[in-house]
């Protein structure tokens, strides 16, 4: 975990380390949670939905 972190927060944007790190926790906890939730549901368009927005609100932040 520690090492993944590390990783995404070498590439992440941010004006220095500790930005980095907070952007790349941040995204994971993210991609973690909504795989989580689209799992969760049974509807699949929902699912899906959920998991295009979380796609679409990480590209976001990348554009800032």
């Amino acid at each position: 975990l520690r090492e993944q972190l590390q990783r995404m927060g070498e590439t992440a944007p941010g004006a220095d380390a500790a930005a980095r790190r907070r952007e790349a926790i941040g995204r994971w906890s993210a991609m973690v949670g909504a795989l989580t939730l689209a799992r969760l549901s049974d509807d699949a368009a929902l699912a899906e939905e959920i998991l295009e927005q979380a796609r679409s609100w990480i590209g976001e932040r990348d554009a800032q």
